[in-house]
């Protein structure tokens, strides 16, 4: 080996540390673990949170959506790079929203290892974020590092998964249903999110899920026309209840903050959802919708 080629090799393996200090070409291409791994990805597709802990420290992950088209959504504890990296969001004030947490999206890709996911949108360009990803005791552990040094992780709850089997499709929710629940004492009925409604003897409450993907519920007079807001509530999605049985898990998907419904039943005419599950919050509530003509 000569004195010279021994001085390139150095020079080189520098520009492993410091790609951007020397002009040599550095093989960028992933290691093995990091690469796409298919199986992987259908394996942990699906809907999570982990809502319990409380106070949430920094880096706490509660809400965490890895769609099948390989879109991704996840809620952080704390703020980092809000509104000035891709894909990273914060409400500016209180009173719109802010409440000390980031929502990340972008897309993603299952490895042998865990997830790569890489924050997209406008303003300046976002390193990817690796994370392990792991199955204990029945919940997705995983464990991650927003660059250069924020930890993020979570224990996660699995709400529905995409690669589950489940019978009902997003094609059997098209169409316009009528919330046709027995109202409480005080005239209220929960509306799909868990939320409460009144309807008393005046109103009505309908949702829509539309050929587009999307749905919108809505309260209007009970002989009047139902009003157009003009705009959707977000998207629908089914994906299979982490056994595998039943009907499958609706999920509403606004974009952020998601909410994974089961399907306790569905027919052609009427479903019943678990809008409120046993371990939330009013846990065990349902919702009963009949098709309308």
């Amino acid at each position: 080996m000569t004195r010279t080629s021994r001085h390139a090799i150095v020079v080189c393996l520098l520009a492993v540390a410091f790609p951007t200090a020397f002009g040599c070409a550095v093989d960028s291409t992933p290691d093995v673990d990091e690469a796409e791994d298919e199986l992987s990805a259908r394996a942990v597709a699906g809907a999570y949170d982990d809502l319990g802990v409380y106070p949430a420290p920094q880096g706490h992950i509660t809400w965490f959506l890895l769609r099948a088209d390989k879109t991704f959504f996840i809620d952080v504890k704390g703020e980092y790079g809000c509104d000035v990296y891709a894909g990273y969001t914060c409400p500016s004030s209180w009173s719109s929203g802010r409440s000390g947490n980031t929502e990340i999206t972008g897309t993603w890709k299952g490895t042998r290892s865990g997830l790569v996911l890489q924050p997209t949108g406008t303003g300046t360009a976002s390193a990817p974020i690796v994370m392990t990803a792991k199955t204990v005791s029945g919940k997705l552990v995983v464990d991650g590092t927003i660059v250069p040094n924020r930890h993020i992780k979570a224990s996660l709850t699995v709400r529905a998964l995409f690669g589950k089997p489940h019978t009902a499709t997003e094609a059997d929710f098209r169409g316009l249903w009528k919330n046709v629940t027995p109202q409480d004492s005080d005239g209220d009925v929960p509306t799909i999110t868990g939320t409460n409604v009144y309807l008393g003897k005046k109103y009505k409450s309908t949702v829509e899920f539309k050929t587009t993907g999307t749905y919108r519920e809505e309260r209007s007079d009970l002989n009047g026309a139902i009003p157009n807001r003009g705009k959707d509530d977000g998207k629908f999605l089914v994906g299979g209840a982490p056994d595998g049985k039943g009907a499958g898990v609706l999920i509403l998907d606004p974009g952020y903050l998601f909410d994974a419904v089961p399907i306790q039943s569905m027919s052609a005419t009427k479903m019943k959802l678990q809008v409120n599950a046993p371990d939330e919050v009013g846990g065990g509530r349902s919702i009963t919708l009949q098709r309308t003509p």
